[in-house]
């Protein structure tokens, strides 16, 4: 996150072509019968989101193998008339239709629910990091609520829930890599504000069975409750790699002073300190990067015990160059780092809230009982 926001990382689309995939359809059968008869559909496993996968331990495979059979164009087309954050909201019939058919989707459940997701990010390549599973996460993520309004809109309840139950492991998947970079963990925020938003709605509209709620619960309970997304280990992570990175560079501009010219493509505002950068000498460099580690370590100081004052104050530091040039291109604002901890902490406790609320509600068809769901322990 730079000045304005987070830092503009290279992100290249995934491009591929599959081989093929076979797909069962099941055919009326007349035997034994004086006309045609509607058969039952003949059993896909391909299409049986719940099957458990055991032959596969990476999820990332299986993510970027249903991502790769995508109409990468169909795919932008369904999402334009999303509108999540509307609560009344929910898919147009083409969407629903592909949603209701989709092997990719099934796929992608499945492959939710594997414990490891390692999407081989080439970290070697520093500032040139590609990361084009980003993008592939947070439409997968999209489509995961839109079927959970489809299925509650069809009275699937549970299989409603297992989209929400799904989109929390999406979250996951992005928060526990121990070299996960910042926008990384920035997008697994997204994602988990998307699931618990959709665990609010649906437990407000008493549209959760006890099952749901469990497996719901089960899933919230996977995050800690303070800092959910580990957005504070993030930035210390990112602080290490691109100090690393910078002492790098450094190494290569001796060679060739062209080296440095990724920095400036690092934001819209790094042309300045980068000519700065590229006037100095080797000692000056090696300087500017010495106070770009002990902004890191006063940035990290601030975030341990969060403070608006000193993170604003901290702002205005970079601002006049007193950490660098270097914090001038790669500082992330420890004032926004810290409203996200903040934010999605409090979005983490909303959403158990509104679960332990549905505990309390009598169960469906039992108001007049008083028969009640049973209760969930103090988190």
């Amino acid at each position: 996150m730079t000045r304005v926001g987070i830092r503009r990382w290279t992100c290249v689309a995934c491009a591929g072509v599959c081989a093929g995939w076979i797909t069962h359809n099941a055919a009326g059968d007349t035997r034994g019968s004086d006309g045609p008869s509607e058969a039952p559909a003949r059993y896909s496993a391909a299409a049986d989101a719940s099957l458990v996968i055991r032959s596969v331990e990476n999820a990332a495979l299986l993510y970027n193998r249903y991502w790769l059979m995508w109409d990468e164009a169909q795919i932008g087309e369904l999402q334009v008339d999303f509108a999540i954050s509307d609560p009344a909201w929910r898919p147009n019939e083409q969407a629903s239709a592909w949603l209701r058919e989709s092997t990719e989707i099934a796929g992608l459940l499945r492959a939710t629910r594997l414990e490891r997701a390692d999407f081989g990010v080439e970290r070697e390549l520093g500032f040139e990091i590609m990361l084009p599973h980003l993008r592939s996460l947070r439409s997968t993520a999209r489509l995961f609520i839109a079927d959970t309004r489809r299925l509650e809109h069809e009275g699937d309840h549970d299989a409603a829930a297992e989209r929400i139950a799904a989109t929390f492991r999406l979250a996951h998947h992005l928060s526990e890599v121990e070299s996960t970079l910042l926008i990384e963990t920035l997008v697994g925020v997204a994602i988990f504000a998307l699931a618990s938003a959709e665990v609010e709605r649906m437990s407000e509209a008493n549209a959760l069975t006890p099952e749901a709620r469990d497996l719901l619960m089960a899933e919230l309970d996977r995050f800690p409750a303070s800092d959910p997304l580990n957005l504070q280990a993030a930035f210390i992570r990112e602080n290490a790699f691109c100090l690393a990175e910078c002492h790098r560079l450094f190494g290569q501009a001796a060679e060739d002073a062209q080296s440095l010219q990724i920095l400036a493509e690092m934001s819209e505002h790094a042309q300045q300190p980068y000519a700065m950068l590229a006037r100095m000498n080797a000692q000056e460099r090696q300087d500017d990067l010495a106070k770009l580690a002990r902004y890191y370590e006063a940035a990290e100081a601030v975030l341990a015990r969060p403070d608006a004052d000193r993170g604003a104050a901290m702002e205005d530091l970079v601002e006049a160059g007193a950490f660098g040039q270097l914090a001038r291109i790669l500082s992330a604002s420890v004032d926004q780092i810290a409203r996200g901890i903040e934010r999605s902490s409090e979005v983490a406790a909303s959403a158990h809230e509104a679960l332990r609320r549905v505990a309390d509600q009598p169960a469906e068809g039992d108001a007049a009982t008083g028969r009640t769901r049973p209760a969930l322990p103090p988190r």
